[in-house]
């Protein structure tokens, strides 16, 4: 594997910090860096100050073709396709339909931030001439693939828990206007109560449930009992849990 090949083999495997520094010690890149700034590890910036050297060193060794989402294959984008936006399989818990409208806000934010990326990457990246190009470029380039990973942890975390995560750095103004989350408002509730009252909660849970359980056998296609039955399960549940962890 060639110099070239190596950085770009990089490059596609997520761009390692440690690894990328291997790299720049192997093939005599900017040492300077190296045994400067470099040591005081992988920071923020110093992730973002390595990409953009090994990008622009990917540049200068590539042949001048432009590589675009048109030369693809089929096979290619749709490949993509299915690893990026295949949702449902990624997130079978999240039900756009009735998701609250940050998480509606998030699915949006994820398409977006790839196509800027994909458009960074593609064209401007290409169109480029200078390395102070280059580096701004690759500046908008970072920015849009973080928002893309921000944007898939709140995803991720609502899939898992199905609760708000709300850390999306770009959106911090919109998750104060958010509804409250009657679930999360629940459990607040049951984590101030102390653990006798608790308990005594839990008790009375399961009666309800045992109850609702016996009317239903006689009344099985009763609607309002079998949400009520699933209410009462969910609250048990959850402060079955809440005291476990006491």
């Amino acid at each position: 594997m060639n110099k070239l090949e190596e950085l770009k083999n990089w490059e596609k495997k997520g761009s390692n910090f440690s690894k990328g520094i291997e790299l720049c010690k192997k093939h005599n890149i900017r040492l300077d860096l190296v045994n400067g700034v470099f040591l005081e590890g992988s920071t923020k910036g110093n992730k973002r100050l390595l990409m953009q050297i090994l990008a622009a060193e990917i540049k200068a060794l590539s042949p001048i073709v432009k590589t675009t989402a048109n030369a693809r294959s089929t096979e290619e984008i749709n490949a993509i396709l299915k690893e990026r936006f295949g949702m449902r399989s990624r997130y079978p818990n999240v039900n756009l339909a009735k998701a609250p409208d940050w998480i509606k806000l998030m699915f949006s934010e994820t398409l977006a931030k790839w196509d800027e990326a994909i458009e960074l990457h593609d064209d401007k990246l290409f169109a480029a001439k200078t390395d102070e190009e280059r580096f701004a470029v690759m500046n908008e380039l970072m920015n849009a693939v973080e928002a893309n990973d921000a944007a898939h942890a709140e995803l991720r975390h609502f899939n898992d828990t199905g609760e708000i995560l709300g850390r999306h750095p770009n959106y911090s103004d919109f998750i104060k206007k958010e509804p409250r989350d009657p679930e999360h408002e629940l459990e607040k509730t049951f984590r101030a109560m102390d653990p006798v009252k608790l308990k005594q909660k839990q008790m009375n849970l399961r009666s309800q449930i045992s109850k609702a359980k016996s009317f239903l056998e006689k009344e099985p296609e009763n609607e309002e009992k079998k949400d009520k039955l699933a209410d009462l399960v969910a609250q048990e549940k959850l402060v079955t849990e809440i005291l476990s962890e006491a």
